[in-house]
């Protein structure tokens, strides 16, 4: 946890949520911890994914717990607005 903020921002990305303990609103209990991280770009998050340094940092995780690495692609803000207009007219 302490090393990875370095290597994130080298590749231009930041913590979006970094926390043990998500509050569950609605479904089954979500128990692990979520750690949401924004890039650029899928090819900055690959680049930081793939790189040496981010590579010798997970070693010295190995063992210690178990992850899972999702990427997802973001919502243009263009297509926000434009679903809010939309779910305005709808009234």
């Amino acid at each position: 946890m302490r090393h990875t903020p370095r290597i994130i921002a080298r590749f231009g990305g930041r913590f979006i949520a970094r926390r043990p303990a998500p509050l569950t609103l609605e479904g089954p209990e979500e128990t692990r911890r979520i750690v949401v991280i924004e890039f650029p770009s899928t090819e900055r998050a690959k680049a930081f994914y793939e790189s040496d340094d981010y590579q010798a940092i997970k070693k010295k995780r190995d063992g210690a717990g178990e992850g899972q690495f999702i990427i997802v692609e973001g919502y243009d803000p263009a297509e926000w607005d434009s679903a809010v207009r939309e779910s305005q007219r709808a009234g």
